[in-house]
């Protein structure tokens, strides 16, 4: 990016002007920018296009495939800015007014490539309130808000959402029909500081989880809330503060009102066994609970209960 406004008025000038050399700066100075925009648009709630998100690609860490999507809208947006950028005055820095015209450019792209909303075929063969609840979760509606507004329960709204997505994703349209709309109306966008010589670029950095990772993560928080307290703490203490069944022994074995390490093992594998069950019953699996599936979890609990610092170190 330019150092002052004065440049970023000059280079305007010149791709005005039809300069071709000006508009390649401009492309190369602000696509980071661009896709960073797009990023926050679309990766909290993508759940077709989450492999390689290039939303950084020109950055030397960049592996994986292209995702159609983003390229998609990075080139649309390239095109709508070329026609807006005409309209800067410089009366803000160059990258905000960027930042400010991708804003409007995610709602002509979307409504370009899949049309106004409306209720798909596979939904309106629901029911009336299915429909209800389908269009006011695609304009960004909270789970609460519907229930409310419907006059329905939480749990009622939560198991149509759940249905809605379940008959989308069968077609491969639950971006198109649902997430899409939802991040339309998704917050915050791209956060720029400006100073009077830099800016500062303090976008979110990237969240490398794919949407089945969260939604596991999600599961395992609603699993852990239907255990007892001491089980709960038990996990606490093994997983998150990392202690050993010796240790739990010594230090808390008259606060849990636990007898001896054996018991200690049999609620821990207890909790484990329904953290399991638990995760079956929400993804409908048929399966008996195994001692392999038992491992999965824990190795799940281990990674949802690591400290923000451990985090940090294994990403590192």
């Amino acid at each position: 990016m330019f150092n002052n406004r004065e440049e970023e008025l000059k280079l305007v000038r010149k791709i005005k002007e039809g300069n071709d050399e000006a508009w390649k700066n401009f492309v190369l100075n602000y696509s980071n920018l661009i896709f960073s925009a797009i990023r926050q648009w679309c990766q909290p709630y993508c759940r077709k296009f989450y492999h390689g998100c290039p939303w950084n690609i020109s950055s030397s860490s960049f592996q994986g495939d292209t995702c159609n999507e983003v390229m998609d809208m990075y080139l649309f947006s390239l095109e709508a800015i070329s026609k807006r950028i005409v309209k800067f005055r410089g009366e803000s820095r160059l990258s905000t007014f960027t930042i400010a015209s991708m804003k409007y450019i995610k709602l002509d792209y979307f409504r370009e490539k899949y049309g106004r909303l409306q209720i798909p075929l596979v939904i309106k063969k629901g029911s009336k309130i299915s429909h209800d609840v389908y269009k006011l979760l695609c304009r960004g509606k909270e789970k609460e808000d519907i229930a409310g507004k419907l006059n329905i329960s939480l749990e009622e709204v939560k198991k149509m959402e759940k249905e809605i997505r379940e008959k989308l994703r069968e077609k491969g349209q639950e971006w198109e029909h649902l997430d899409g709309w939802i991040a339309l109306k998704s917050e915050p966008q791209p956060i720029i500081i400006e100073g009077d010589d830099d800016i500062i670029d303090v976008t979110p950095p990237y969240e490398d989880i794919s949407p089945e990772e969260r939604e596991i993560s999600e599961c395992l928080i609603k699993a852990l809330e239907k255990l007892s307290p001491v089980q709960k703490r038990l996990l606490q203490l093994r997983f998150q503060k990392r202690l050993s069944v010796g240790d739990i022994a010594s230090k808390y074995l008259r606060v849990l009102n636990i007898s001896n390490e054996k018991q200690i093992y049999k609620e821990i594998d207890e909790a484990l066994t329904d953290i399991t069950k638990f995760i079956k019953s929400y993804y409908d699996l048929k399966e008996d609970v195994t001692q392999e599936m038992k491992k999965y979890v824990k190795e799940l609990l281990e990674k949802l209960m690591l400290s923000d610092e451990e985090k940090n170190d294994l990403s590192a």
